[in-house]
């Protein structure tokens, strides 16, 4: 087939889940001989068009001269840029058999271009809610957000999702068709957390040698329930007073966090270490004792993943997708979300009892690397592809 993905971040610029998970896909596609172009930002044009791993990526200059005066705005003008650099590459190459937004920052500019381009098929995945994320407080500009995301799931032939949790809050939210919906997971690359050498010199980087390392990866923002994890580490150093946490990542919260640690007087003991990527997330993830994911909200759980696929034992919250990744006591612990009591008891557990922590680390890998590959999901979401395509120009050729 013939894919364009439309993604508003992509790799090597700064990017959270969505940027990854678009990545992997796009090379997942590749590699099993599709024709895949990614059209994505790039921040003042620093990134110029390559192929990346079989992957054509083509990068806009946004923003371009002036500068929107708002966000709303923003999002308008990136989409008209997407526009632009499609309708070039379309002419110079052929249009797709299927262009495929992520998220509610592309739904114009795909929209747009399926309607250009009517024989090929629109999909979108959307990755998590605005709805969910904001819990239900629709005010502006939630409310822009939580539209386009429900315009999306009207226009689209496809709707992907990563997790039954996306799918209900879908259908319950924005009233989406069940019949055009489709759950197909994000996966997790397993070469990608590959550490050459020993991690105990990386690991001492962070904390002492006979520390016990506790590890959060993620954004720094409300729906990830960090101030429970420090109330939960004050629990645990109670009764283990070598624990150490390691926050890696930002976000709008990092200053009140930061106050929230001194409160509770384990500031000492907290270390935010800021946007960690490529092989320093790596050492990260195999030098920890236990990865907590302590989110409110969590449509997939794409961190705990990756913790996973590197055999350290998780401790995640019974909530949206990770529910559904992390069985508890089996590849992981789950607790309540925002029960920081029971967050230290299970992090204690996971600290304290080697056996356990054996255990889960290694069915969480044998688990992630069995359901979450790369390759199964590209075929998985290929064949949705090829059925909505039929269903609206015929086979693909």
């Amino acid at each position: 087939m013939r894919i364009m993905h439309l993604s508003s971040e992509y790799p090597p610029i700064q990017v959270f889940g969505l940027g990854r998970a678009v990545r992997d896909l796009a090379v997942a596609q590749a590699s099993l001989g599709h024709r895949v172009e990614v059209i994505t930002n790039s921040i003042g044009g620093r990134d110029k068009d390559a192929v990346v791993d079989g992957v054509g990526v083509h990068r806009i200059s946004f923003p371009p001269p002036p500068k929107p005066p708002d966000d709303t705005m923003a999002v308008t003008q990136f989409n008209v840029s997407v526009i632009e650099a499609a309708a070039q590459l379309i002419d110079a190459t052929g249009a797709p058999d299927i262009f495929h937004v992520h998220d509610w920052l592309t739904v114009q500019c795909g929209k747009m271009l399926k309607w250009l381009h009517p024989s090929a098929a629109l999909a979108v995945t959307i990755h998590d809610t605005a709805h969910g994320k904001h819990f239900g407080r629709m005010n502006p500009p939630v409310q822009y957000t939580a539209h386009l995301e429900r315009y999306a799931c009207e226009q689209a032939d496809l709707t992907i999702c990563c997790s039954e949790y996306v799918r209900q809050e879908l259908l319950n939210h924005y009233y989406a068709d069940p019949g055009r919906v489709k759950i197909i997971p994000c996966g997790v690359d397993e070469w990608g957390f590959r550490v050459d050498g020993d991690c105990r010199a990386f690991r001492n980087t962070f904390a002492a040698p006979d520390d016990c390392l506790i590890l959060y990866v993620g954004r720094l923002d409300e729906e990830k329930g960090l101030p429970h994890l420090l109330e939960a580490l004050a629990h645990v150093l109670l009764v283990e007073g070598r624990a150490r946490l390691v926050i890696a990542g930002k976000g709008m919260l990092q200053q009140s966090l930061q106050q929230r640690a001194g409160q509770l007087q384990i500031g000492d003991r907290v270390r935010f270490a800021g946007y960690v990527t490529g092989d320093a997330l790596a050492g990260l993830y195999r030098s920890a004792d236990v990865l907590v994911v302590p989110s409110l909200y969590e449509p997939f759980g794409l961190v705990a993943l990756e913790g996973m696929i590197c055999g350290t034992p998780v401790v995640v919250s019974d909530t949206g997708g990770l529910s559904e990744i992390v069985e508890d006591g089996h590849t992981g612990l789950r607790v309540p979300p925002a029960d920081a009591a029971a967050l230290g008891r299970a992090i204690l557990r996971v600290l304290s009892d080697g056996d356990l922590a054996t255990r889960i680390g290694q069915a969480g890998a044998a688990y992630a690397r069995e359901r979450y590959n790369w390759r199964d999901i590209a075929v998985n979401t290929v064949a949705a592809y090829e059925h909505c395509h039929t269903q609206i120009a015929g086979p693909v050729a």
